[in-house]
């Protein structure tokens, strides 16, 4: 920009030899008027000075009527008095007046500071050049020749108007630009003050000695204000000075320790409200009621606090500025103190920084080094590591992060440089290393090198951590989790085993005495005993099942083994299979089953079967009156996050109006053979039902809850995600028809019975050779391959465990010839395990069936795989019945029997029905005469089929009778 001093061009005589014409004017006019303002707008205040009253009249009445404001002067004198009292915009000025001249009082305007800038018109009938030059001389801005004309005067009216206010406007912004300057210069300066102490902050210089340079730089800033910085005790809530270059001694003494508070002065009061304090009279001001007598004293009348806050509004200190006068501080003053509180937060939390750095590095149990990986050279150990190597802190700092390497190979070393180098490049490293003592002893570290910045410059922190109890801990839990798996394998092993010996026989009892009822040559008593024999069978097999259930679940062996199924049909077949069992007990088994209950479902069946059929059956073993309730309604899936579900979920809930449970007892309820006192004097169970019970909830993604009101009841809950599925999933039911025979026109079906035990291959040539099938037998896997390769069975019944070659061997025997691949092989195992299942599938097994089988499970395998169809007992030619077929007899006939019954033996009846106690009604059943076998069997039928229900309508309409 070029400033350019319009008033000092026109010197040159000859310029103004000659008046401007008017075009030049007009010309001049219009470039002011486009280029610069609008002249229309800048109309002003305009001083006549003219002796000659006509001329001043006709002067005004123009420029009045240009709307320019007037004022007259008759003489030079009272033109130089009004100039200095009004200050007008603008004077035309006659040159010819008596006492004192126009260029006179030119010459009186231009010295004077106050008129000097205000533009003069010379107005006068001299004409000659020298006078011009005399009028420009004295400080005159245009010269106007009399005679004038009108025109003539506006515009150079208006141009010295406008020259004059461009000066002015030019003045004005030169100020300002001036202003802008020094400001700047003071911002620079402020900046680089600033960054001189961020520069002592990065270096790490004392804390003291960065608040010196803080205060003493607010100072020189302000030239006014003494600047002072206390710092807070926050167990004390005490401010304590820290630095105060220029305040008197006896001030510094007076506010140490000063409590903060609503009235504690300027800075404790800046302290306790978090919050800017100005005080710019301490002798009035109440807050400082406490130390203004000390402050006054030494010359202390105002003053301005602002507390030095942390970002989350921690109260670290004060920073102070103190005046001799009384005033508020100025817009700079309180930029300083706004900057000097940013520079001492930073001090502050540098230097908190570095303290808890101080008291982690030489307190940390683990060994540690700061190195400066450009110099290479260690800056500090703590005793830590020293005492870890066996070496001083001097020889410590010699060797470096060479301390690593002591006592390696130079391979080690190699990728110890490697790493040191990732570090460098800001790879954080962290690997185990060997350490070696002075003394020889090894022990193994963690090292981690991690890249920091401290005080502004890059820096290596070396950690070196002693694991060796942890890693000698590591390995003795590893071995103990090895010795555990170990005892687990060989438990497993033993439960194996256990299964096997277990199940083996009880397949032999259970399934003769399954042959031996179909026997129609046994007598009623026989039969019973059969019976009995199964009874005990089953019960037997139901304790071992729970016992190996328990025991898969301690050794972990435990699956989920999801199936589709019908869950209303689930639940209706459990209602009415515990009815019975309700109501002769007088209970009333309820089920409230939801609206909007899902039908088709997926989950794991059999464990839930069992589970409610666990807590149902206690419920109702353990209520002397009232109702069981069982609940089943869907809840939603809130957390979403089930592994086996989409997102429903479904709750049983079964209550019951029992005694209740104790809750000092509820910690034993799902504890392996655990009872409660109620359950203990029942003496009937293992204890292993509830414990059970939770475990197959768990599984299925649930946990059973207790609630329990002694005196009121027990109410059971669980909730288990599920998959929803469609009825075209499910699979087909096994039928509960009786098999007799084969039917006709099929093949000669040759079926292979491999089992080591012979009880277990008789039974199965009892079962399938009487239906019609081909049946030859092996007793091991070898001799199994050899009757397969003469004979090509279409099915093997094939045991696993057995001598001389496992089931597994001889079925990959088979598997592995062309013709084996369309021969069917079915395990039959004794295992609990169910992950066996897997393990027999994946050596060539079709399939897989548990001992101890039940009659029917062979039929159904037989007909899936080879397609075989029965001849059942409810299609026999009536001619021929069936001896298992039930004989229809009518409720008369069986009255007129049981009414040749003694009466005790008929109160003994429906007792046992109505208690649903099988063994009791089958153990009164060879009592019935001869000619009563009718009854006997129907009874006997019944008792099959849990139709007790018929057995007490027979018996109570008789004892109404009665």
């Amino acid at each position: 920009m070029v400033t350019v001093d319009i008033q000092e061009q026109p010197k040159r005589q000859d310029r103004f030899s000659q008046p401007l014409s008017l075009p030049q004017f007009k010309f001049l006019f219009k470039f002011f008027s486009k280029s610069i303002v609008n002249l229309e707008c800048l109309k002003g205040n305009i001083l006549v000075v003219d002796d000659n009253p006509q001329n001043r009249r006709l002067l005004e009445r123009m420029l009045i009527k240009k709307g320019y404001e007037v004022q007259i002067a008759s003489d030079g004198f009272k033109g130089v008095e009004i100039a200095n009292s009004t200050k007008p915009d603008l004077i035309l000025l006659d040159v010819n007046m008596p006492r004192m001249d126009g260029f006179e009082v030119c010459k009186q305007l231009k010295s004077s500071i106050k008129t000097r800038h205000i533009p003069i018109i010379f107005v006068s009938a001299l004409s000659e050049a020298i006078d011009k030059v005399k009028g420009f001389n004295v400080g005159g801005a245009d010269y106007i020749t009399k005679p004038f004309q009108f025109e003539d005067v506006f515009v150079r009216v208006e141009h010295q108007l406008t020259l004059n206010r461009l000066q002015t406007q030019l003045t004005q912004q030169n100020q300002l630009l001036q202003q802008e300057i020094e400001r700047r210069q003071w911002v620079d300066a402020l900046l680089a003050r600033q960054n001189q102490i961020l520069e002592l902050i990065a270096r790490g210089t004392e804390i003291d000695c960065i608040f010196g340079a803080i205060a003493r730089f607010v100072e020189e800033r302000s030239q006014e204000g003494l600047c002072s910085i206390s710092i807070l005790q926050p167990a004390t809530k005490r401010l304590y000075h820290s630095v105060s270059p220029s305040l008197p001694e006896a001030y510094n003494q007076a506010i140490e320790g000063l409590e903060i508070g609503p009235m504690a002065a300027a800075c404790g009061t800046a302290a306790y409200t978090k919050q800017t304090v100005m005080t710019d009279d301490i002798a009035i001001d109440s807050r400082w009621i406490d130390l203004k007598e000390i402050a006054l004293a030494c010359g202390l009348k105002a003053c301005c606090s602002r507390p030095i806050l942390t970002e989350a509004g921690e109260v670290l200190g004060t920073i102070a500025m103190y005046y001799q006068q009384s005033k508020y501080p100025s817009s700079r003053d309180r930029d300083l103190i706004a900057t000097a509180v940013y520079l001492s937060k930073v001090a502050l939390e540098r230097h908190r920084a570095q303290q808890n750095y101080r008291a982690i590095f030489e307190v940390s149990h683990d060994g540690m080094m700061l190195y400066d990986p450009h110099s290479q050279k260690a800056l500090e150990v703590n005793p830590q590591l020293c005492g870890l190597y066996g070496l001083s802190s001097q020889r410590m700092l010699h060797v470096g992060l060479r301390f690593l390497g002591i006592g390696t190979t130079s391979e080690h070393r190699k990728n110890l440089k490697e790493s040191i180098k990732k570090a460098r490049q800001g790879k954080t490293q962290k690997f185990e290393w060997v350490g070696k003592h002075t003394s020889g002893r090894w022990f193994l570290t963690e090292v981690i090198l991690k890249p920091i910045s401290l005080v502004g410059q890059q820096r290596l922190l070396a950690i070196v951590r002693d694991i060796t109890d942890r890693q000698n801990t590591l390995n003795a839990l590893q071995k103990a989790k090895e010795d555990a798996e170990s005892a687990n394998q060989s438990k497993s092993q033993f439960l194996a085993n256990m299964s096997h010996e277990l199940r083996t026989p009880l397949n032999a009892i259970l399934g003769f005495t399954q042959v031996m009822t179909r026997d129609s040559s046994l007598n009623s008593q026989q039969q019973d005993h059969l019976r009995i024999i199964n009874r005990s069978g089953e019960h037997l097999l139901g304790l071992i099942n729970d016992v190996l259930e328990m025991s898969k679940i301690e050794a972990g062996r435990l699956s989920f083994n999801p199936s589709r199924f019908d869950l209303h049909v689930e639940i209706e077949t459990l209602v009415e299979m515990l009815q019975l069992k309700a109501r002769s007990k007088n209970l009333e088994l309820i089920c409230d089953r939801a609206a909007d209950l899902p039908r088709y479902i997926q989950t794991d069946e059999g464990k839930l079967r069992q589970v409610l059929v666990n807590l149902l059956g206690n419920a109702i073993k353990f209520t002397r009156s009232g109702s069981v309730t069982l609940r089943v309604l869907p809840i939603p899936d809130l957390d979403g996050q089930l592994d086996r579900s989409d997102g429903r979920m479904i709750q049983f809930e079964i209550e019951d109006t029992g005694p209740g449970i104790d809750c000092n007892e509820m910690h034993c309820l799902f504890e392996a053979f655990g009872q409660t006192t109620l359950g203990q004097k029942s003496q009937e169970g293992t204890g292993l039902g509830l414990p059970i019970s939770q475990q197959f909830v768990k599984l299925m993604g649930g946990e059973i809850q207790v609630e329990s009101c002694v005196g009121r009841g027990t109410i059971f809950r669980f909730a288990i995600p599920i998959t929803l599925a469609k009825s075209s999933d499910l699979p087909k039911r096994p039928s509960t028809r009786q098999v007799i025979g084969l039917a006709a026109n099929q093949p000669n079906y040759r079926i292979l019975a491999v089992d080591d035990r012979s009880a277990n291959r008789k039974l199965l040539v009892q079962i399938l050779s009487p239906l019609g099938f081909q049946v030859r037998e092996a007793a091991n896997g070898e001799e199994a391959v050899q009757v397969w390769e003469e004979w090509e069975p279409h099915l093997i019944w094939m045991d696993i465990r057995m001598p001389v070659m496992d089931g597994y061997q001889a079925s990959q025997t088979i598997r592995a010839h062309i013709k084996g691949q369309t021969t069917v092989i079915i395990a039959l195992t004794a295992s609990a395990f169910e992950e066996n299942r897997s393990l027999v599938l994946s050596v060539g097994c079709d399939d897989f069936v548990r001992k101890p089988f039940e009659e029917k499970i062979l039929y159904e395998k037989m007909a899936q795989h080879l397609g075989v169809k029965y001849i059942y007992a409810d299609e026999a030619p009536s001619d021929e019945p069936s001896p298992h077929a039930s004989e229809e007899v009518t409720v008369s006939v069986l009255q007129g029997h049981l009414e040749k019954m003694p009466r005790s033996w008929i109160d003994r009846l429906h007792q046992a029905a109505t208690q649903v106690d099988a063994q009791l009604v089958l153990e009164l059943l060879p009592q019935v005469p001869p000619d009563g076998e009718v009854l006997a069997k129907t009874l006997e039928e019944w008792v099959e089929n849990f139709r007790f229900d018929r057995a007490i309508e027979l018996t109570q309409s008789l004892l109404e009778q009665n």
